[in-house]
């Protein structure tokens, strides 16, 4: 019961952190929409899911809030930047595979801030769903001023195959969209009419 209660008041916290989410976070690009993101996730293998709100280290602090061996019941390691920018050889799907990419446009963000995001993404479970657009964005991933936005282009909602198809994109965006001085920005496009940015943001 007392666990129960627990889940329950974290997914008040998480609710009103959301909200604070949705204040702050303006959108990628001038003219789009702007949707908080929720994750159906496990504190404990086997425990009750939960639906927790905001991006995907928001969310990892509130599982390790609820279970401090989180990432360690999980098999996770929280990942090196210089070993996070590996991932882009090592662990790509390829599902962004010679999809045209937009360098221009954007603040520079800290490209091992976006790979660490874009590493964290894929060890989400579940399949993650946008709204209809066009231009339905949620902010998935921020750290070091640094954000991973997913938009909906389609006039239909959108549902993915895995968090790692978002993450193959700002992998990508690393790959095509590198500036002097460790900087990236970008947006890349897949052929199925959803895309992802990457961008310099408030966080």
């Amino acid at each position: 019961m007392q666990l129960n209660a627990l889940y329950l008041l974290l997914l008040a916290a998480a609710a009103a952190q959301g909200a604070a989410f949705k204040a702050a976070a303006a959108a990628p690009v001038e003219g789009y929409g702007v949707f908080i993101p929720q994750w159906e996730v496990q504190a404990t293998s086997g425990g009750e899911t939960l639906l927790l709100s905001g991006t995907v280290e928001e969310v990892r602090a509130q599982l390790l809030e609820i279970n401090p061996e989180y990432e360690a019941s999980f098999g996770l390691n929280s990942t090196a930047p210089n070993k996070a920018v590996m991932e882009d050889t090592l662990q790509r799907d390829d599902v962004f595979k010679n999809a045209p990419v937009n360098c221009e446009g954007f603040e520079g963000a800290d490209r091992d801030a976006i790979a660490r995001g874009a590493r964290y993404l894929m060890d989400v479970s579940g399949k993650p769903a946008n709204g209809a657009g066009p231009n339905n964005c949620g902010r998935v991933s921020c750290s070091w001023n640094s954000a991973i936005w997913w938009c909906n282009s389609d006039t239909k909602p959108v549902t993915l195959n895995s968090f790692r198809d978002i993450s193959d994109g700002a992998y990508h965006i690393i790959g095509k969209c590198y500036k002097d001085g460790g900087w990236i920005s970008g947006q890349a496009f897949h052929k199925d009419n959803w895309n992802v940015i990457a961008k310099k943001a408030n966080c």
